[in-house]
């Protein structure tokens, strides 16, 4: 173990040794050791300094397993995660941030966010994350953005990351992938003006109405058309208006059995 430890000591430049010594007690210590020649009495002895390091060394091990928690913590989220300094670099990714680039993080880490994306968005990017440190104030944003061959929208969460003294240094990103509800709400409009058409261009009259009030809440084209009421008439409106008087005693027990279901209303007078 000595020798070895002698030879990384060589190979890695460096005139301190990491042992581990034992105590008259039996316990254990972690030490480092500082050697060199000196001359005594005409003779080269080795001259050493011994400083323990056992409590160091338990420390770093401690940190070393919180990072590796925080890590396992961070890697394991279902969005990406990155630490951007204030001129546009990545300080840390975890591994969802850096497979977006289709790379390893420590093959991001270091590099710039105009590598990554196009310049208009990349200074965009940049622009929140100095308005988040200079304001010390987080925020929240959406930008879509065509990565691995096709379009991704991603919903952003930026911080900032303080020093001791409360000064932002950094800010913290963290990045969702809401492509799919993005497509979902696309989808949802696309449908909802087709119907919108069918709506307004049927050739029959049609109109929506709210069940409390009966108030008209829209009509189609052929109810303006065949009723002679303006839109902006018929909005102001109800059911009961264009029933002739003798007809709203049945008008009124004919609403309160309508149900949720499709009801087929029989003939009537408008």
């Amino acid at each position: 173990e000595i020798q070895a430890e002698m030879l990384r000591a060589r190979r890695e430049e460096r005139n301190c040794f990491l042992f581990r010594h034992r105590l008259k007690s039996g316990e254990i210590r972690d030490v480092e050791v500082y050697s060199g020649p000196i001359d005594f009495g005409g003779s080269v002895l080795l001259f050493s300094v011994i400083h323990d390091i056992t409590e160091r060394k338990r420390t770093e091990i401690q940190l070393r397993k919180s990072e590796e928690k925080y890590r396992s913590l961070i890697d394991s989220a279902d969005s990406a995660i990155s630490l951007v300094d204030k001129d546009g670099c990545y300080l840390f990714v975890n591994t969802i941030a850096s497979s977006l680039f289709g790379k390893k993080p420590e093959e991001v880490i270091g590099t710039n966010i105009r590598n990554y994306f196009p310049s208009e968005l990349a200074e965009l990017m940049a622009e929140n994350a100095a308005g988040v440190m200079r304001n010390n104030k987080g925020i929240t944003d959406e930008f879509e953005v065509r990565l691995g061959g096709s379009h991704r929208w991603f919903r952003n969460s930026i911080q900032p990351v303080r020093d001791e003294t409360g000064t932002p240094y950094a800010v913290l990103v963290f990045s969702t992938d809401i492509t799919s509800g993005k497509r979902t709400e696309e989808a949802l409009v696309q449908s909802e003006n087709k119907y919108r058409y069918y709506f307004k261009n049927n050739p029959l009259p049609m109109w929506i109405y709210d069940v409390e009030t009966l108030k008209f809440l829209e009509v189609n084209n052929a109810a303006i058309a065949n009723y002679g009421y303006s839109e902006a008439e018929f909005l102001s409106m109800t059911l009961a208006d264009i029933r002739p008087k003798e007809d709203l005693i049945r008008f009124y027990e004919d609403v309160e059995n309508t149900s949720d279901i499709i009801n087929n209303a029989g003939i009537w007078r408008h």
